[in-house]
């Protein structure tokens, strides 16, 4: 399981509506509908994730400034993911909360999966980061 916290210099409202925008913009790319936010939990739909690797992604919670959480299945995993979100500062800041866990369908798949996310995490945690750093900016640029 990889868990990231991250206080981040906006407050809990836009960090949510910042990654809620991603996801429906997602949404509309993979299966060319438009929904807000409130139609969200519960939806499920079908990503393709390049080549001919693809999973079904179902949302599993989705509250307004609190939380956005889904599940991926592919043939081989599930993706367990989790963005959770408390207020800080007053309401000026957040503290993000991002968790992931991957469950193999397969013994021989949770090996692989520990490997990868043995030599890979460091990056992948390097990456998330960069891309909260650059959605604070954006918003203190905004406001």
């Amino acid at each position: 399981m990889m868990e990231i916290k991250q206080t981040l210099k906006l407050p809990p409202n836009a960090l949510y509506t910042k990654i809620i925008d991603s996801v429906l913009y997602d949404i509309q790319q993979q299966t060319g509908k438009k929904l807000n936010p409130n139609q969200l939990t519960n939806f499920s739909y079908r990503k393709g994730f390049g080549g001919q690797s693809s999973g079904r992604v179902t949302i599993t919670a989705n509250r307004p400034g609190e939380c956005y959480h889904y599940r991926t299945e592919t043939n081989r995993n599930q993706y367990l993911v989790g963005y959770d979100i408390q207020t800080v500062a007053a309401g000026q800041q957040s503290l993000l909360t991002y968790s992931e866990k991957v469950v193999a369908n397969r013994d021989g798949q949770q090996l692989n999966n520990w490997l990868s996310v043995a030599i890979l995490g460091f990056n992948r945690r390097r990456h998330f980061k960069k891309m909260l750093r650059a959605m604070e900016a954006e918003y203190q640029v905004a406001n």
